[in-house]
């Protein structure tokens, strides 16, 4: 079992397009890896909530985060 639970793959050229997209595939296939929608600072501030189990209106909602 892999030790990480997040992988970020950037793609810095537009000329290595079909190779990101295979690569793309290949790592969704092997390691059953799910696309996230979510920004980091989204996904930090919901992952902050949940440890603090705040109970008011998350902070997007209250218009402290985007």
């Amino acid at each position: 079992m892999l030790g990480f639970r997040e992988l970020e793959v950037e793609l810095k050229s537009n000329d290595a397009q079909p190779e990101f997209a295979a690569l793309i595939a290949l790592l969704r296939q092997r390691y059953a890896l799910v696309p996230e929608n979510r920004s980091k600072q989204a996904r930090g501030i919901w992952l902050l909530e949940r440890a603090l189990c705040v109970n008011e209106a998350p902070l997007v909602a209250r218009g402290v985060a985007r």
